[in-house]
């Protein structure tokens, strides 16, 4: 396990120890470290206040990442809700974490950086009118009055724009899979309807393409065009949280913690200092106070003697609390505390969550060459082609006159450590395309069900964005369950699919115009319309999959309307705010955008710690409680250089 930002999580308990008996505690504690974490997290550090931040997932650096399909299930966390609850499977810190319920299913990162280990870094900004609707709050509606906290976050998360990418040594745009989507965009343009206007630019992205790096303590490299950022780099090109907002807070004194799971937060009286309690176990030990919790409700006794379950458990207080542990994780906590007692308004707490519009589908078996996977753990010859970053471009489908009915396609570049699993799956779901098509492609006597290099090289995975309706919920049984998510109304009565669906469904048809198959969203059926009316299909159907949950905090102008203001503050029950409990992350965000979230995530987070800063809290100075050394420690030496073609040395690394 690496630790070069970090420290684990008998650090953490030995500090709070240290710390309450010296009667100080952190100024601001943070919990989760995605993108809204780490803003709030360098914000309140440079401005001088002492910060702790807690991540139940691990730190990963260059190297650690999994590059062969054997090494991917040590990695892997799935809870799959089910007759007899949640249950969990695989590793509690596993990276890639999989939460599978009713309808509905999402995949989250987990470690230190949170989904900016794991996703493609598009830091697209939606169209303004996205936020001029009655969803969002009032300060918000306009775009334009916080447009500056965009610019902050591009800053701030290193994002570099196409004129960048086109002058490294490996751009995204001379990548076949940047090819064959301008190909789509063309296809698509010539069926588009009405007052839909179709173009193919260049996404900005939060990745290192400068042939010239500059100096400095975090080492990054230029991106030499594998492919896997999506299963995390491990070539330091991607400007992952780890590389920007989270180093930068570790410079200003920042303590980052890893391998520690917040169970529910707590009020603290005035009288004993007014504040917040965070309630926390290890991360190896999460299962385990649940299973001891429900032991002992079941042994419970007349006796005094403290519950098991207790001593699994420590505490940790603060001044100020930011929860930021994603859209699912923020709002099981504020759940499981509004069942502890917490004084939250609750009217909307786990409701109307949206998928932002996400769709995955397939343009298989094209007839023009893709290359469609990432680098495999098998060495690359130094002359291969450049397979690009996981995402190299975008399609817009811009409605003139309704935002809700634009859409998004970008090319999706699968790790390579998927290929072969994607690839049969890939070939199974194009026979049944091609059978309802009444025809094989390639023809003669081949297996239309062969894995080859037709299906391997000339394949191009889509991810979509639109518009949802935002009919995703998270509900929490008991303070020691894991939550349900569940997509309670994901399809429309009368077309049987969600709008934003049916929308990329019929967009992305043109790929059968260019001679390739496709194949939609599992989540919009599995079987061909065709097949499925004659083999009485019925209305099974996938869970919908989404990489961009959002909502459950959702942001409102009272306490009626949400969860939180516009200012990231926690709505009391009440109707006042509770001083000092933020919420900054995708859990806030109201409505779906559209587009890759994170860049919007970024900005509201800057403007909450803008404004956040710009009021006292009114609280004691709480001490530096064990502030970090603003040294960092050594930067990791870079992974053993693979046989790929290389560009450009490790920034403050010596050359390895």
């Amino acid at each position: 396990m690496s630790h070069w930002l970090s420290d684990n999580a008998e650090t953490l308990i030995e500090c709070a120890a240290q710390a309450a008996a010296q009667g100080r505690r952190p100024q601001v504690l943070v919990v989760g470290s995605g993108y809204g974490g780490a803003v709030a997290a360098q914000r309140f550090a440079e401005a001088g206040q002492s910060v702790w931040l807690l991540e139940r997932g691990n730190e990963y650096l260059a190297g650690d990442f999994p590059q062969d399909v054997g090494e991917a299930p040590g990695h892997v966390r799935c809870e799959m809700d089910g007759p007899l609850g949640t249950q969990t499977i695989g590793h509690e810190s596993g990276l890639f974490d999989f939460r599978v319920g009713e309808g509905g299913a999402a995949l989250l990162g987990n470690g230190l950086g949170g989904g900016s280990l794991i996703n493609a870094a598009v830091a697209l900004q939606p169209e303004l009118r996205v936020f001029d609707r009655p969803e969002w709050p009032a300060a918000l509606r306009d775009g334009v009055s916080w447009s500056h906290c965009f610019d902050r976050a591009r800053q701030g998360l290193g994002v570099q724009d196409g004129a960048t990418q086109r002058a490294a040594t490996h751009p995204p745009q001379a990548t076949l899979r940047r090819q064959r989507l301008e190909d789509l965009a063309r296809a698509a343009r010539a069926r588009a309807e009405p007052d839909v206007e179709v173009t193919a630019e260049d996404v900005p992205l939060a990745i290192e393409f400068r042939r010239q790096l500059p100096a400095g303590t975090v080492p990054t490299r230029a991106c030499n065009g594998c492919g896997n950022c999506a299963s995390g780099c491990n070539h330091h090109a991607k400007l992952s949280l780890d590389k920007t907002y989270l180093a930068r807070a570790r410079e200003q004194g920042a303590r980052l913690f890893t391998g520690v799971s917040a169970l529910w937060v707590s009020a603290i009286a005035p009288e004993h200092g007014g504040g917040w309690r965070v309630h926390a176990v290890r991360t190896a030990e999460r299962a385990l106070w649940a299973d001891t919790v429900r032991a002992d409700a079941q042994a419970a006794t007349a006796s005094h003697a403290p519950a098991a379950a207790d001593r699994l458990v420590f505490t940790v207080d603060c001044d100020r609390l930011v929860l930021a542990a994603g859209a699912l994780g923020s709002t099981e906590l504020l759940l499981r505390s509004a069942q502890q007692g917490l004084r939250v308004a609750r009217t909307w707490l786990g409701q109307c969550m949206s998928g932002n519009g996400d769709d995955l589908s397939m343009a298989a078996q094209l007839p023009q060459p893709v290359l469609g996977f990432g680098e495999s753990a098998i060495p690359m010859p130094a002359t291969a082609p450049n397979r690009g970053p996981t995402i190299t471009g975008v399609v817009r489908f811009r409605h003139a006159t309704d935002p809700l009915a634009s859409t998004i396609a970008e090319d999706g570049g699968m790790p390579g450590l998927l290929k072969g699993v994607v690839g049969e799956t890939v070939a199974t779901l194009a026979t049944l395309h091609q059978v309802a098509q009444w025809g094989f492609k390639g023809g003669g006597l081949s297996d239309p069900l062969a894995v080859g290099p037709r299906v391997d090289d000339h394949s191009l995975a889509l991810l979509g964005m639109g518009h949802d309706r935002c009919a995703g919920r998270l509900t929490l049984a008991g303070v020691a369950e894991r939550t349900a998510w569940s997509w309670v109304d994901g399809r429309d009565a009368a077309e049987g699919l969600d709008p934003s669906l049916r929308l990329h469904r019929q967009r992305l048809s043109a790929i059968n115009d260019l001679g390739g198959v496709h194949i939609p969203n599992p989540a919009s059926g599995v079987m061909p319309e065709a097949l499925a009316r004659v083999m009485d299909q019925g209305d099974f159907r996938a869970p919908w999959i989404t990489v961009h949950p959002l909502g459950g905090c959702r942001m409102a102008d009272s306490a009626e309307q949400g969860v939180v203001n516009d200012r990231c503050e926690v709505w009391g029950d009440n109707g006042r705010v509770l001083a000092g409990l933020h919420v900054m992350d995708g859990s806030v965000v109201p409505a779906s955008l559209g587009v890759n979230p994170f860049l919007t995530i970024t900005a509201l987070a800057e403007r909450a710690c803008e404004l956040a800063l710009a009021v006292p809290l009114g609280a004691g100075d709480g001490g530096h409680a064990c502030a970090a050394d603003r040294v960092l420690r050594a930067a990791p030496l870079a992974p053993y250089p693979r046989v790929v073609g290389e560009a450009g040395d490790v920034a403050g690394n010596s050359a390895a």
